[in-house]
């Protein structure tokens, strides 16, 4: 193998007909909290060279977004990254916070104040079922968020807000948003998380400034063939949903994250168009092929894969040409072979392999000289290569649950190692060479975990 609850105003006026949503059998329910491998506590690395996510703006960040990586047990929630350039730059005196103050917001509201002044509008928490039509009365508004309510449907008045920058309708009740929507063509995020929505409007396709579409968490079933047309696109998050399958995204040029974890996904689109894409995120599904990329220089930025949880038995002669990547776990898949063509691949700092039926490791792969974190655990290897204890940049390696009886003496003296897990190996005891090993790396290893 080779390797390289009101009633609507009017809807403004829209080509595109509303499509009615169908009836769908009731899905199981959605767990916000993720899987990841049974030994996540011992795969923490400390994100080498990864860039650090920007603080969000309020009023959008007052609460954290439920997108969490999937695991074993609950792990802490990530919050979209806020690109700055993306934040409308707002007076304070055009803010209205109305958190959690005004839980009977209707249309009396709009009687009583002048809203056309303000670009911020705040109401969340507020436990909405619905908005009234009067909402159109934004008309300057730029932020709109109305998250952590219990709206069940989103007025078409919503349509009317062409001026919206930012629009969080996430942690509601929604089951399905108006084709009214695709009107705010000067929309650059759309956080729709943590709803019960089935499907998307076709027309979901005329946002053409939007930069991220979080619709993590919902029970979507398929995605309209519009979404390629959101070439300004650059956070792709579709992430704990019910889909089988993706319609094509060649277009989508621009997108950095592609998080597409936790769904029912057999196979991908390609992502050879991807050529800005920073993060691949497909874990948890059942794949039985790993993501087709194009020849490596075609994605510069690629710094991240994760295919874990999966069903794939070999990779393509495509990864070794993805020569930036730095992280990279395939664990809980179906290999036994890994092709030798690590030596390109420079900057890979951390590689998971755990959960395979891999019994030996390619030569190129110990010519990483950055490589911190091997983890091999739960496979089928009966000994060690030698080759690891030159690895000089190695600081975690787990090899727990496999066949090793014996060590060599080279592997006692590693010295870099600050992390290790050799737990149920059936070492041979009366063997001095793998008892001295072992003797050493006990008392050298700062965290160690032996049977």
């Amino acid at each position: 193998m080779g390797c390289g609850a009101s009633a609507e105003a009017s809807s403004p006026p829209l080509k595109s007909p509303s499509s009615s949503r169908k009836e769908e059998p009731t899905p199981p329910p959605q767990v916000v909290a993720s899987k990841q491998s049974d030994d996540q506590e011992l795969l923490v690395e400390e994100n080498l060279d990864r860039p650090k996510a920007k603080p969000v703006l309020a009023p959008i960040s007052s609460r954290k977004a439920e997108e969490t990586p999937k695991a074993a047990e609950p792990e802490k929630a990530e919050e979209p990254e806020e690109d700055e350039d993306d934040e409308p730059d707002i007076d304070p005196s055009k803010v209205l916070n109305l958190d959690g103050l005004t839980p009977n917001f209707s249309s009396e509201y709009f009687e009583d104040h002048d809203v056309a002044k303000f670009e911020s509008i705040n109401l969340m928490n507020n436990k909405l079922v619905g908005l009234p039509n009067e909402i159109q009365r934004f008309s300057n508004a730029l932020v709109l968020n109305l998250g952590m309510n219990v709206l069940t449907n989103l007025t078409s008045a919503i349509g009317y807000l062409t001026q919206l920058v930012i629009l969080d309708i996430s942690d509601n009740k929604l089951q399905d948003l108006p084709p009214a929507l695709g009107n705010l063509t000067k929309l650059k995020k759309l956080l729709a998380f943590k709803n019960e929505l089935i499907t998307l409007p076709a027309t979901v396709g005329r946002l053409a400034s939007l930069k991220e579409l979080n619709v993590f968490n919902n029970k979507l079933r398929s995605l309209p063939a519009e979404i390629n047309q959101l070439v300004n696109l650059e956070e792709f998050n579709v992430a704990s949903n019910l889909l089988t399958s993706l319609p094509a995204i060649d277009e989508l040029r621009r997108v950095q994250k592609f998080k597409v974890w936790w769904n029912k996904l057999q196979q991908l689109p390609s992502l050879e168009g991807l050529h800005d894409v920073e993060e691949v995120a497909v874990q948890d599904n059942k794949l039985t092929e790993f993501p087709q990329f194009s020849d490596g220089a075609n994605h510069p930025k690629i710094q991240d894969i994760n295919v874990s949880n999966n069903q794939i038995s070999q990779l393509p002669l495509s990864f070794g040409t993805l020569t930036t990547l730095v992280n990279f776990d395939i664990a809980k898949n179906q290999l036994s072979y890994l092709p030798d063509c690590f030596g390109a691949m420079v900057h890979l700092k951390k590689i998971v392999l755990n959960a395979n039926k891999l019994s030996a490791l390619p030569s190129s792969l110990f010519r990483i000289a950055g490589l911190h974190m091997l983890d091999i655990s739960k496979n089928q290897f009966s000994e060690l290569p030698d080759e690891i204890a030159d690895m000089g940049s190695l600081r975690v390696l787990m090899i727990q649950e496999n066949q090793i009886t014996t060590l060599s003496q080279r592997f006692g003296s590693i010295t870099t190692l600050e992390r290790l897990n050799v737990q149920k190996n059936p070492f041979d005891k009366d063997d001095d060479t793998t008892t001295q090993a072992l003797a050493k790396l006990k008392t050298s290893v700062k965290v160690k975990f032996f049977s």
